[in-house]
């Protein structure tokens, strides 16, 4: 849908970029494209936070240029046998093991409920100047606030977008392997063990949206943008991983 309309519509291309790896990504879709998706999809039960009436009716409503255009891109996961067909390109889907319905209400995501990882913001940014000063922007942050700053660390998926104002808001679409392979059926909970059947080889499909620092928008839009913290990914530090499950 998306990509059919990107591509066969549109004129847009469907290429790698590098990030965490590398990813097929289209970019410059138009904002009516994102918004869109938003309304069509139907979201499961077991997804607590992602709104996307309130997204769509957020982005609609910008009026500034900032969320014109959108970069989407599809995560490649690397440690998985299985993969998904879109337009013509494969890709492998994210495979994350002890999955399982949590007290029946939300879908966890692996042992420490974690999907992403700190550089899938740096997808769709090929300026490595940009990156490394927004890196050095990060270390000052901290400086500022008393933290230790590491010779080595790892930068929280915000940074790419707190420090890199000028880069089009990023739309992550995850294709998660729920199969739970690790964990006895006899040690699932029902709702588990009714979702694995239910899906078989079908992926569970997840998304994330970043959008970038705008200084011209930020008191105009601050309390609707306050809404979408619960789910804007980018927010999420404690749901932040490594990337080394991927």
């Amino acid at each position: 849908m998306l990509v059919d309309d990107c591509i066969d519509t549109d004129g847009l291309i469907m290429e790698k970029a590098k990030g965490s790896g590398e990813h097929f990504v289209i970019r410059n879709v138009d904002k009516f494209r994102i918004t869109t998706l938003l309304d069509r999809i139907s979201i499961s039960k077991y997804s607590a936070f992602f709104d996307t009436a309130q997204l769509s009716q957020f982005i609609s409503g910008c009026s500034d240029n900032v969320l014109d255009k959108w970069d989407v891109a599809f995560i490649d996961g690397l440690n998985s046998d299985n993969t998904v067909e879109i337009h013509g390109h494969e890709i492998k889907m994210v495979r994350r093991d002890n999955c399982e319905i949590d007290k029946g209400e939300r879908l966890k995501i692996g042992q420490r409920g974690k999907l992403g990882g700190p550089s899938d913001g740096r997808i769709c940014v090929s300026d490595e100047a940009k990156l490394k000063s927004a890196e050095e922007e990060y270390k000052k942050f901290l400086y500022s606030i008393g933290k230790e700053v590491k010779e080595n660390m790892t930068f929280p998926s915000d940074t790419w977008f707190r420090y890199i104002s000028d880069r089009n808001p990023l739309l992550l679409i995850y294709f998660v392997r729920v199969n739970d392979v690790k964990t006895p059926d006899e040690k699932k909970n029902a709702d588990t063990r009714t979702f694995i059947e239910q899906m078989k080889d079908t992926p569970a499909t997840a998304f994330a949206i970043g959008f970038p620092k705008n200084e011209d928008t930020v008191t105009a839009l601050r309390s609707r943008y306050k809404v979408n913290l619960k789910y804007n990914y980018f927010e999420q530090y404690e749901n932040i991983d490594e990337g080394d499950e991927e």
